[in-house]
């Protein structure tokens, strides 16, 4: 660190950056004639002769981000000033990144919203950083595409149309953020408190399999039907299959079709779009047991069965709507549960094990054996598989383990 009366200077000469430092030249050195050390950033350079004033540190760095202001090549953020100030803040060391926004960017995208909350009360630089740059939009972008939460909630609110569009006021997005945080917050505390409200339908026949979204359940019987209700009444809004028929074993559906299969070892679809009455468009039999699971995915079906087999069918949904086997997995045993998403197919069986294939070449990736009875259901989230079993037992996997 310089001593007393040590100087700093930043000269520009020819394009050059020059940074010299003088320690120790104090007026009794001089006096004494003792000569003084000088320390220089580069030993090669050489200050050349030159009209251009000397310029202190501070000023110097002002003109490096002025001078950036004008080039294409790192463009400076807009200078949008703090809450309850007009002008733009005087200059800070955080200043000194805003020749290179992304940067900023990418390192504000790693916080989560409290954290964020907390670093625009750092001072009023941070608060002019965070506010010049669409960090809060960004960050609720990111998390109403990829938190199943989030999504549902902007789904329930009307709030998707906020996701692209016309650009808001950064406030508006970090309230909207504080917002979602809060209600789902809520949301948690009423299930571990136990707040809720419940609302009952009784049946002539036992449930056995059923599927929701927001607008709508579908549910199959021991009787053989299959019933659509309005989420929101519980209303019937119409019946897909009407008794006596083979039990329903398993439902799934799409805004597209509706798929079922049940013990006569046949796979149902249903159109749901067009007429208000839904027409059965496809029987197809290739188990050769009772189909005991089903899961759709995009044009991607798998059906698991009690012959121990797994399916993995493509469906077509233009008139007419089609499905064709791909391929074929043997589990070994009765398979009682299915799931799917983009990279991994699972299947749970009677024989307490878990098989994971690769959702594109269709091979066996993992068995995991670590329960002691049927698996009965399992589900998939990215790289975490959770499996229930009769053992009275929750288990939780990594399928990239």
């Amino acid at each position: 660190m310089a001593g007393p009366g040590s100087k700093a200077s930043l000269e520009f000469v020819d394009g050059e950056t020059i940074l010299e430092v003088y320690e120790g030249s104090t007026a009794e050195q001089q006096a004494a004639g003792q000569p003084t050390d000088q320390l220089t950033a580069s030993s090669e350079v050489q200050p050349k002769p030159t009209t251009t004033p000397s310029l202190s540190l501070e000023q110097g760095l002002e003109r490096e981000v002025s001078a950036s202001s004008s080039s294409p090549q790192s463009p400076l953020l807009p200078p949008i000033p703090p809450e309850n100030e007009t002008t733009q803040p005087e200059f800070n060391i955080i200043t000194a990144f805003l020749g290179v926004p992304h940067i900023v960017e990418d390192f504000l995208s790693y916080l989560d919203v409290d954290s964020l909350l907390r670093a625009q009360q750092v001072c009023k630089h941070w608060r002019w950083v965070i506010a010049s740059l669409p960090v809060w939009k960004h960050h609720v972008q990111y998390r109403a595409r990829n938190d199943s939460l989030w999504r549902n909630l902007f789904e329930r609110r009307g709030w998707s149309k906020y996701l692209s569009g016309d650009v808001k006021d950064y406030k508006f997005y970090r309230d909207l953020c504080s917002c979602v945080c809060k209600d789902i917050n809520s949301l948690e505390n009423n299930w571990r408190k136990g707040n809720y409200s419940e609302r009952r339908v009784r049946f002539d026949s036992y449930i056995k399999c059923l599927r929701c979204d927001e607008k709508k359940i579908v549910a199959g019987f021991e009787d053989g039907s299959i019933k659509i209700y309005d989420r929101k009444t519980l209303a019937v809004m119409t019946v897909l299959r009407r008794k006596p028929h083979s039990p329903v074993q398993c439902v799934d559906f799409n805004d597209v079709v509706v798929i079922s299969g049940s013990e006569d070892r046949c796979v149902r679809v249903w159109d749901i779009t067009g007429s208000s009455i839904p027409q059965k468009v496809l029987k197809v039999e290739r188990h050769e047991r009772a189909i005991r699971a089903l899961k759709l995915a995009g044009n991607t079906l798998v059906t698991g069965s009690e012959d121990g087999k797994v399916l993995i069918w493509e469906v077509k949904f233009k008139c007419p709507t089609a499905a064709y086997v791909k391929k074929t997995k043997k589990h070994g045993y009765a398979v009682y549960t299915v799931d799917v998403n983009e990279s991994y197919i699972v299947s749970g069986s009677g024989d307490s094990t878990i098989k994971v294939w690769d959702a594109f070449t269709y091979g066996m990736l993992h068995k995991f054996a670590g329960h002691n009875s049927v698996v009965s259901c399992l589900q998939l989230r990215g790289h975490h598989l959770v499996s229930g079993s009769l053992d009275k037992t929750l288990r939780v996997w990594n399928v990239e383990s």
